[in-house]
């Protein structure tokens, strides 16, 4: 892949001092960024006018949901105890090429943001070890940095439960968690 010179950009540097370069470059070579501030452009490869652009150090995303992304915008109004069951209903059964997909999607749309690094809440309800490869697999082709926080459930779903409805127990028969009536 060669070097990238970013040129004439804005850069928020946020290093040991702390400095602001109203003007300045970025030199990226194959192992990240090895210079920043004054540069010279012939020690690039290729070359993109940042003139117009504030570079500054990826953002950290410290909550997301992976097995979400591919229902993102379709329960925003629903409340907190309905938002968990049509997420629970919409996340179970995937297939680890669906979860795939879906943690790719969500680095795809960080990315675009500028969020390079996230702490991803993961799974839903009834994912085994070939998810999580699966997930794991899609941060590291998109080269996003993440962390998987995996939720272990080993109570009732109490909080997410309509009062109207009868309470149902998680049973760890089958090693996955699984809702059965009580």
């Amino acid at each position: 892949m060669g070097s990238l010179l970013i040129d004439s950009a804005a850069i928020l540097t946020l290093d040991e001092a702390d400095r602001f370069i109203e003007r300045g470059s970025i030199l990226i070579e194959a192992s990240g960024i090895s210079q920043v501030g004054e540069v010279d452009r012939s020690k690039a490869d290729r070359v993109i006018d940042g003139r117009r652009f504030l570079a500054t150090p990826g953002l950290v995303n410290a909550h997301t949901h992976t097995p979400g992304a591919l229902s993102a915008g379709t329960q925003d109004s629903a409340s907190h105890p309905a938002f968990m069951w049509l997420n629970q209903a919409d996340t179970s059964g995937r297939t680890p090429r669906e979860v795939y997909v879906s943690a790719m999607l969500n680095s795809a749309q960080m990315l675009l943001g500028g969020i390079t690094t996230s702490i991803d809440h993961f799974p839903a309800q009834n994912f085994g070890p070939e998810d999580v490869a699966a997930a794991v697999k899609a941060y590291r082709d998109s080269g996003m940095r993440t962390v998987l926080g995996l939720r272990v459930f080993d109570d009732d779903f109490g909080d997410i439960f309509p009062s109207d409805r009868p309470r149902v127990k998680v049973s760890n028969a089958t090693g996955y968690p699984t809702i059965t009536r009580t």
